[in-house]
């Protein structure tokens, strides 16, 4: 998150998406689920890990999740 400007489109578009799922949402439902949402900072990597642990329970950090899918960091 970085201006904030999309934060209440998103908290709105991610609750609505979330209930009643009913099941685990992949990123690729959370990416459909926002997408009329428009965010100029973060390209919404950030924000849709943030919505899969929360819909999830994944438990992993950023930087985890980033080695477990092989991406390398900056030092």
């Amino acid at each position: 998150l970085q201006c904030g400007f999309c934060t209440p489109g998103m908290l709105i578009a991610g609750a609505a998406l979330g209930h009643g799922a009913g099941h685990d949402l992949s990123d690729d439902e959370i990416t459909e689920g926002l997408s009329g949402n428009i965010c100029r900072c973060t390209g919404y990597q950030g924000i849709v890990r943030s919505m899969a642990e929360t819909f999830n329970g994944d438990t992993l950090s950023a930087a985890a999740s980033d080695d477990a899918k092989g991406s390398e960091t900056s030092p």
